[in-house]
């Protein structure tokens, strides 16, 4: 059972008390009657087992819940042990486990506990959406957003109040790696309607980026922050924000948002590899350099560590290593080769290295993939022009201007370090100004 069975039973012996003390007799009868006393006795006794029986359930699962929030992963998973030796059928238990090793990054384990969740009640919101989270860390983006589906579709049938909200957040995650912007913004729509607005603004929010509408995400991102009180949240927003200011040329401000989400949530590593980004966009190469190599310390997901690699590929290209940043960010496309973020990475550093046919392979196909993604569009304006064709430059280009993409670097052709083409820092200064 899930908190939403124990719910309707609850509910359903309320109202069986209501429709017999009243429906039936048309006003409340008396205790006097034996018979309805004895029937009052059954249903009381009913309660009193039930109530007995979810008692200690509830009081375990809470103290598992308790030590998973404050990261003691042992005894999370302790109790949840203990929890599913007594009571092997109980859905909450099994769900609560897989949180606790998706928190310890073992994914098979996570993966294996919300399964029994699944076959145990294949009703449970969070069972789903645990297995969804876990599938997209792995880079299973297909299995992540059929189980999300799942879960947002359950959740809908049920009361689906508290942390069962989560699972449209959850969905809207995976919509927004696939690129189905319109999905996304609508399970935005629905926490909003849901009364979790923060959850809902934060989305909007990594959508209005992802669509190049960067004030109306710092926008959302500041509606978020004045509604959250969820401090993980918090971080989350603060990101968000920091990659729009970014985008806008505003680096003191995405710095300030990174730093401050960073020591909110020290063991996201996403925001720490944000945070490398900026630095390199700025010419802070170094800097950049050890906070991925602090990030490649710990046991990163799929996800993280397609999106290291990429990274540390473009410090590499910036700082004029070609052929070292090409071994980088073909190892990062390897982990999710439909990433329009990783082609154009994988693109410039062959590009960089005078590859441009292949260069321009990889953008046409981000470009497919996502029909807005600013930076495929520019890269490829730079193939074009070494290539010649200067009607697809200059098309690419207006494209790109259009998307309000931000140029922070020009690939020259010049010999590099290691014979590819040298990468001359050409700050923006009067963009950044607008």
């Amino acid at each position: 059972m899930n908190n939403n069975d124990f719910l309707k039973i609850w509910l359903a012996i309320v109202a069986l008390g209501i429709v017999v003390r009243v429906g039936v007799f048309g006003n409340i009868p008396s205790f006097s009657n034996g018979w309805f006393f004895a029937a009052e006795v059954v249903v009381l006794a009913v309660l009193i087992i039930l109530f007995s029986r979810t008692l200690p359930v509830y009081a375990t699962l809470n103290k598992a819940e308790a030590a998973r929030k404050k990261k003691d992963y042992a005894q999370a998973l302790k109790l949840c042990m203990e929890g599913i030796a007594k009571y092997p059928k109980a859905t909450n238990f099994y769900t609560l486990a897989s949180a606790v090793y998706a928190g310890m990054r073992q994914w098979d384990e996570a993966i294996d506990m919300a399964s029994k969740a699944i076959a145990i009640n294949a009703k449970s919101p969070i069972a789903w959406n645990n297995r969804a989270f876990v599938y997209m860390q792995l880079g299973d983006f297909k299995a992540a957003e059929h189980d999300s589906y799942h879960a947002a579709e359950n959740a809908k049938k049920q009361l689906a109040l508290g942390n069962t909200m989560v699972v449209f957040q959850t969905r809207a995650a995976v919509y927004i790696v696939n690129c189905k912007y319109e999905e996304a913004l609508a399970d935005a729509e629905c926490l909003v309607r849901r009364g979790q607005k923060a959850r809902g603004f934060y989305i909007r929010a990594v959508v209005m980026t992802c669509l190049n509408r960067f004030e109306e995400a710092i926008e959302y991102c500041d509606k978020a922050l004045s509604v959250t009180k969820d401090r993980t949240l918090h971080a989350h927003v603060l990101a968000a924000r920091a990659a729009a200011c970014h985008s806008l040329g505003r680096q003191e401000e995405a710095m300030t948002d990174i730093d401050i989400a960073i020591r909110e949530e020290p063991t996201h590593y996403q925001h720490q590899i944000t945070c490398a980004h900026i630095l390199a966009r700025v010419g802070r190469y170094e800097d950049a350099a050890r906070q991925l190599a602090m990030v490649e310390q710990v046991e990163l997901s799929t996800l993280e560590l397609a999106i290291l690699l990429s990274n540390k590929a473009r410090v590499e290209v910036l700082t004029g290593h070609s052929n070292r940043a090409c071994h980088l960010a073909a190892e990062a496309l390897q982990l999710r080769p439909d990433s329009p973020a990783l082609l154009c990475t994988h693109a410039w550093t062959l590009q960089s290295a005078g590859n441009y046919i292949a260069a321009r392979a990889n953008l046409s196909k981000a470009i497919e993939i996502d029909k807005n993604y600013a930076e495929a569009y520019w890269l490829r304006s730079q193939v074009y022009m070494a290539l010649g064709n200067e009607e697809g430059a200059d098309a690419d280009r207006a494209i790109a201007d259009k998307l309000r993409y931000r140029p922070y670097v020009q690939i020259m052709q010049a010999p590099a370090t290691d014979g590819g083409a040298v990468i001359r820092v050409r700050e923006k200064q009067s963009e950044a100004r607008t």
